[in-house]
């Protein structure tokens, strides 16, 4: 829930929180996010409309707040329509559900990625090298073409990815 109102950096609250993170596939939760956005956008709706705060608690803590920022993050601006150049590499990537996780060097931050459909299977070697690359401390920065799905706001919240190659610096 944290991350689909953009809660990204929050520290889980109690040992439940962490042991569902350790046992999930990180990018399942990227995924679920994506899945509630239009359930929290009508949610939101009556924040900043003689409503700041929406506070959901279960008996013993409380669960998230939904305000403003919580509200900017979940209704996103459609993509953009022309693809970007970036250059990064990737840190999580699932083969199966091909939902990831991409650090953007001119972001200078890890953002949620999926490959699009015109992103051949064939295409998926070139996300698992750089998620390779990375955990050996090897080579793994890729360019891609990508289209940014932002916030409101105008942050970055997913890249959908076109195609990838190799990058190296000149």
């Amino acid at each position: 829930m944290k991350a689909a109102t953009g809660l990204l950096g929050d520290a889980p609250e109690d040992d439940i929180d962490e042991r569902i993170r350790r046992r999930v596939e990180p990018t399942f939760f990227d995924e679920v996010g994506v899945q509630m956005e239009g359930g929290l956008q009508h949610g939101h709706y009556i924040v900043g409309n003689g409503v700041d705060t929406i506070t959901v608690e279960r008996p013993r803590s409380e669960l998230i707040q939904l305000n403003a920022d919580t509200k900017d993050w979940v209704n996103t601006l459609e993509e953009d329509p022309l693809p970007e150049e970036l250059v990064g590499n990737v840190t999580r990537f699932n083969t199966v559900s091909r939902n990831g996780r991409c650090y953007s060097d001119a972001d200078k931050r890890i953002i949620a990625c999926r490959p699009t459909q015109e992103f051949t299977r064939d295409s998926d070697a070139f996300m698992t090298w750089s998620l390779h690359g990375n955990a050996i401390k090897d080579e793994n920065k890729l360019k891609v073409m990508a289209k940014r799905v932002k916030s409101a706001g105008g942050r970055t919240k997913r890249l959908q990815i076109l195609a990838a190659e190799t990058w190296a610096k000149d």
